[in-house]
Order: C-alpha cells, then structure tokens, then sequence
C-alpha cells in the first residue's frame, strides 16, 4: 500500500489514497481549490487511472476536511456519496 497524492487533471481537488486489495481511502489534502465531494468524478478516474482498471468492486471511503470519513458509492461513470460515517 502506497500512499499517492495528486492534484486532479482539472485542478481542483487535492488528495491522497491508499489502494489494498478491496478497499480504498482518499483523504483531502485541503490544497485543492475543490473538495473531494465536490470533485468526486474526477478523483475517482484519476485513481483508476493509477490503478490501470476498474475500482467499481472496492470499498471506497474519504475523509473530508472536516475530519469526517464518507462511503463512496463509484458504478465506473457516476460516484454517489452517503452520509458521514464514524468507521473507516
């Protein structure tokens, strides 16, 4: 498990992940000039990029910059987000 951080193509959310086998955790830096949830899409593609592959089968979840963890729901074209968690 590597950390990575990125700027997304469109340069507007800031992020590190960790990808393992099932399950992946994006954290917002609070650099970028979007939040995570605000940039979902894109965070999403850039992270399947990296991964060279689909990640709709993984667990995803962010932690906002509020300190909050979110469930990413991602079916490959659209990313849904549910209701803060305090589990991750």
């Amino acid at each position: 498990m590597i950390p990575r951080t990125s700027l997304t193509a469109q340069g507007q959310a800031d992020f590190t992940d960790e990808i393992t086998v099932k399950t992946i955790k994006i954290r917002d830096t609070g650099k970028g000039t979007k939040a995570i949830a605000d940039d979902l899409e894109a965070v999403l593609r850039k992270i399947e990029g990296w991964h060279q592959g689909s990640i709709a089968g993984f667990h995803i979840s962010y932690l906002d910059r509020a300190g909050s963890w979110h469930q990413v729901f991602w079916n490959g074209n659209e990313g849904t987000v549910r209701a803060a968690s305090s589990q991750h």
